[in-house]
């Protein structure tokens, strides 16, 4: 544990985790982990609450949606036969691209969203497959006030609740990505989602966080993808490092936009 952490709680209650993380004078985080460690370990905080007393860490069915609570782990998210069905399984396979096997039986949902816009980020294919699929979220402190994860923000005081996908329209999806080798951090990361009367595609690595850009999926692919991808050009603005030029990362979004949208209508049409 960091020295400077002074206090470590097991709330048993949302009340609970809420009145410990709203503290002013104790600067408490929430211990929700993530694919990638942050370094320093919870530099702005002096205590640490522990969730796993709490509901949520399971993956449930109603209606048209599928509600995954903030800690189910990464490894669950793998193997789920409820989400290899939906959107030609780009969350499972978002989730195998975010850590190794060990860690992903550790690493949460919720700390993968988080991390994925911490700074320097952490992976990111996990956020992208949610944003392109339309999750919504809860938190603790706002019941079931819904809010589109697109505009979802982490506050220190509060913490995700669950993640909500819906599940209503025939959905397909493709993730495409570049990276220094097969299981390395994205350089460019790409993430399409189409329905009937829809298509998302979720960017990261091309702009200073990750974005989303949305058309109406016309009746002819080509249209709707050229659409997208002259959306996705004009919305990046890379910042370039050790990893991959400015340039270069320019390219690959526009590049990896197309593939992926290209293979999901593609498994559309297969379907």
């Amino acid at each position: 544990m960091p020295r400077n952490i002074r206090e470590f709680h097991r709330a048993p209650t949302s009340a609970r985790a809420l009145e410990l993380l709203g503290r002013v004078a104790t600067p408490t985080a929430a211990l929700v982990p993530g694919p990638r460690l942050p370094d320093p370990l919870f530099a702005h905080a002096e205590a640490v609450v522990d969730l796993r007393a709490l509901p949520l860490n399971n993956m449930r069915v109603e209606k048209d949606e599928i509600y995954l609570g903030a800690l189910v782990d990464l490894q669950s998210m793998v193997k789920s036969t409820t989400l290899a069905a939906v959107a030609d399984g780009i969350l499972g396979e978002a989730a195998a691209l975010a850590a190794h096997f060990g860690l992903r039986n550790l690493a949460t949902i919720a700390g993968a969203i988080d991390g994925a816009t911490d700074a320097p980020p952490g992976p990111p294919e996990v956020l992208l497959a949610l944003l392109a699929m339309g999750a919504e979220v809860t938190t603790l402190a706002h019941g079931d006030r819904r809010t589109p994860l697109v505009s979802y923000r982490p506050a220190k005081e509060d913490a995700l609740c669950e993640i909500i996908l819906p599940i209503g329209a025939p959905m397909r999806g493709a993730l495409a990505r570049v990276a220094r080798s097969p299981l390395d951090q994205a350089i460019v990361a790409v993430t399409a989602a189409i329905t009937p009367t829809r298509a998302r595609v979720a960017v990261a690595g091309a702009a200073p966080a990750a974005f989303v850009v949305e058309a109406n999926a016309g009746t002819e692919p080509a249209t709707t993808v050229a659409e997208l991808v002259n959306a996705v050009a004009a919305h990046v603005a890379p910042q370039g490092d050790y990893r991959g030029s400015a340039a270069y990362r320019r390219a690959m979004a526009e590049v990896l936009a197309r593939r992926a949208l290209t293979q999901a209508f593609s498994n559309e049409a297969n379907s």
